[in-house]
């Protein structure tokens, strides 16, 4: 179905990324998906937090064009399933419309911030200089609630 195709897709990214990666990374990288990630679905919040973490955990070491290209991948992964989503959004929770869901979507997939938040900036002036490096330190979890009024 297309959730399978996605996450085929992204992993057939992964695997090129880390092989190509694996010669030259002193970590010496795998190909096989760590325990415990699953498949991005889980039945409580707590399982999905700590597999985030341990993605988290394996994705900090990697170069920034590594993760630029995971972000991309899931962009054109979902970007055409997005109305499919909605719909079937729509139809399981029985809330909002499809036009609705699809504004959401879009708008979660391409206007979320990825690693160009993490670009390096320096400031300049009389007194010296001072560089800020970003970098990501955690995960964290939510869970908003629903209504339908």
């Amino acid at each position: 179905m297309a959730d399978q195709n996605i996450e085929a897709e992204i992993r057939r990214i992964l695997q090129e990324e880390l092989s190509g990666n694996a010669s030259s990374s002193a970590a010496g990288a795998t190909t096989s998906q760590p325990d415990g990630l699953g498949n991005g679905i889980f039945t409580n919040v707590n399982d999905a937090i700590a597999a985030a973490k341990q993605a988290q955990e394996i994705l900090q070491d990697k170069p920034l064009a590594f993760r630029k290209k995971i972000v991309q991948a899931i962009k054109d992964g979902f970007g055409p399933y997005i109305e499919y989503m909605a719909k079937q959004t729509r139809e399981e929770t029985g809330m909002g419309t499809v036009e609705a869901k699809v504004a959401k979507l879009k708008n979660a997939l391409y206007n979320t911030p990825g690693v160009e938040l993490l670009d390096p900036e320096v400031e300049t002036g009389d007194g010296g200089m001072v560089m800020y490096e970003y970098t990501p330190f955690g995960v964290i979890g939510a869970v908003g609630p629903s209504t339908n009024l």
